[in-house]
Protein backbone atom coordinates (compact mmCIF):
# COMPACT_ATOMS: atom_id res chain seq x y z
CA UNK A 1 0.00 0.00 0.00
CA UNK A 2 1.25 3.52 -0.70
CA UNK A 3 -0.17 6.87 0.21
CA UNK A 4 0.44 9.76 -2.86
CA UNK A 5 -0.71 12.46 -0.69
CA UNK A 6 -5.17 12.52 -0.43
CA UNK A 7 -4.69 9.40 -2.39
CA UNK A 8 -3.90 5.55 -1.13
CA UNK A 9 -3.41 3.18 -3.50
CA UNK A 10 -2.65 -0.28 -3.57
CA UNK A 11 -1.18 -3.14 -5.62
CA UNK A 12 -4.14 -6.27 -5.77
CA UNK A 13 -2.50 -9.52 -7.62
CA UNK A 14 -5.24 -12.00 -8.48
CA UNK A 15 -3.46 -15.56 -9.57
CA UNK A 16 -6.21 -16.69 -11.23
CA UNK A 17 -6.44 -13.85 -13.92
CA UNK A 18 -2.13 -13.65 -13.56
CA UNK A 19 -3.13 -9.46 -13.32
CA UNK A 20 -2.39 -7.00 -10.90
CA UNK A 21 -4.85 -4.48 -10.24
CA UNK A 22 -4.44 -0.86 -8.76
CA UNK A 23 -7.09 0.22 -6.64
CA UNK A 24 -7.33 4.05 -5.28
CA UNK A 25 -9.17 5.50 -2.54
CA UNK A 26 -9.54 9.19 -1.92
CA UNK A 27 -8.81 10.20 2.23
CA UNK A 28 -11.95 12.17 3.29
CA UNK A 29 -12.29 16.10 2.32
CA UNK A 30 -11.64 16.57 5.92
CA UNK A 31 -8.00 15.96 6.15
CA UNK A 32 -7.48 18.03 2.95
CA UNK A 33 -8.37 21.29 4.84
CA UNK A 34 -5.98 20.81 7.66
CA UNK A 35 -2.89 22.34 7.81
CA UNK A 36 -0.68 19.99 8.54
CA UNK A 37 2.18 18.98 5.75
CA UNK A 38 2.61 15.83 4.00
CA UNK A 39 5.49 14.65 2.30
CA UNK A 40 4.03 13.54 -1.31
CA UNK A 41 5.76 10.03 -0.66
CA UNK A 42 5.36 8.38 2.58
CA UNK A 43 5.90 5.04 3.67
CA UNK A 44 2.93 3.80 5.70
CA UNK A 45 5.25 0.80 7.62
CA UNK A 46 9.02 1.57 8.38
CA UNK A 47 11.39 -0.56 6.36
CA UNK A 48 12.43 -4.27 7.59
CA UNK A 49 15.93 -4.40 6.18
CA UNK A 50 17.21 -0.48 5.86
CA UNK A 51 20.09 1.18 3.81
CA UNK A 52 21.65 3.88 3.49
CA UNK A 53 23.35 5.95 0.44
CA UNK A 54 23.96 9.96 -0.21
CA UNK A 55 22.21 12.15 -2.14
CA UNK A 56 23.92 15.45 -2.53
CA UNK A 57 25.93 14.63 0.30
CA UNK A 58 22.83 14.27 2.57
CA UNK A 59 22.26 10.63 3.86
CA UNK A 60 19.11 8.57 2.73
CA UNK A 61 17.26 5.94 4.45
CA UNK A 62 15.82 3.33 1.67
CA UNK A 63 14.43 0.14 2.42
CA UNK A 64 16.40 -3.35 1.34
CA UNK A 65 14.74 -3.79 -2.70
CA UNK A 66 13.92 0.15 -3.19
CA UNK A 67 14.56 1.93 -6.20
CA UNK A 68 17.07 5.15 -5.87
CA UNK A 69 13.90 7.01 -7.12
CA UNK A 70 10.98 5.57 -4.62
CA UNK A 71 13.88 6.20 -2.25
CA UNK A 72 14.33 9.40 -2.94
CA UNK A 73 10.52 10.38 -3.54
CA UNK A 74 10.35 8.97 0.03
CA UNK A 75 12.64 10.86 1.76
CA UNK A 76 11.34 14.16 0.19
CA UNK A 77 13.45 15.27 -2.80
CA UNK A 78 11.96 17.64 -5.38
CA UNK A 79 14.48 17.94 -8.28
CA UNK A 80 16.41 14.75 -9.87
CA UNK A 81 17.69 16.72 -12.52
CA UNK A 82 17.01 20.43 -14.37
CA UNK A 83 16.12 20.33 -18.15
CA UNK A 84 19.00 21.48 -20.58
CA UNK A 85 17.41 24.20 -21.59
CA UNK A 86 15.39 26.48 -19.24
CA UNK A 87 17.12 24.44 -16.11
CA UNK A 88 13.41 23.95 -14.91
CA UNK A 89 13.36 21.11 -12.16
CA UNK A 90 12.18 17.68 -12.49
CA UNK A 91 10.99 14.73 -10.41
CA UNK A 92 10.26 10.98 -11.84
CA UNK A 93 7.23 10.75 -14.15
CA UNK A 94 6.11 7.27 -14.98
CA UNK A 95 8.85 5.66 -12.68
CA UNK A 96 8.69 2.34 -15.41
CA UNK A 97 11.85 3.91 -17.35
CA UNK A 98 9.63 5.43 -20.46
CA UNK A 99 10.60 9.00 -19.63
CA UNK A 100 13.99 10.44 -18.64
CA UNK A 101 12.84 13.15 -15.77
CA UNK A 102 13.96 10.89 -12.85
CA UNK A 103 18.03 11.29 -14.34
CA UNK A 104 20.71 11.28 -11.77
CA UNK A 105 24.23 10.91 -11.58
CA UNK A 106 25.25 7.75 -10.11
CA UNK A 107 28.77 6.66 -8.70
CA UNK A 108 29.81 9.08 -11.21
CA UNK A 109 28.24 7.87 -14.32
CA UNK A 110 25.95 10.40 -15.42
CA UNK A 111 22.44 9.96 -17.31
CA UNK A 112 21.33 6.81 -15.13
CA UNK A 113 17.37 6.64 -14.84
CA UNK A 114 17.00 6.33 -11.18
CA UNK A 115 13.42 4.54 -11.31
CA UNK A 116 15.33 1.24 -12.99
CA UNK A 117 18.40 1.39 -10.34
CA UNK A 118 18.07 -0.95 -7.43
CA UNK A 119 19.19 1.37 -4.19
CA UNK A 120 22.74 0.02 -2.75
CA UNK A 121 24.58 0.53 0.59
CA UNK A 122 27.17 3.22 0.04
CA UNK A 123 26.02 4.70 -3.09
CA UNK A 124 26.87 8.50 -4.06
CA UNK A 125 23.99 9.91 -5.54
CA UNK A 126 23.68 13.51 -7.72
CA UNK A 127 21.39 15.31 -9.26
CA UNK A 128 21.73 16.00 -13.02
CA UNK A 129 22.20 19.75 -14.19
CA UNK A 130 21.19 19.63 -17.65
CA UNK A 131 22.07 16.97 -20.12
CA UNK A 132 24.90 15.26 -17.91
CA UNK A 133 28.86 14.68 -18.97
CA UNK A 134 28.62 11.53 -21.30
CA UNK A 135 31.70 10.18 -22.16
CA UNK A 136 32.71 8.63 -25.72
CA UNK A 137 34.18 5.15 -26.23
Amino acid sequence: MVRLGPVTAELIYCPSEATAFVVVAALPDVLKVSNIQMAMFTRLEPPTKAIQFSFDGELVNAAEGDTVAAALLAHGVERFRTTPVTGAPRQPHCMIGNCFDCMVEIDGVANCQACLVIAKPGMNVTHQDGPGEMELL
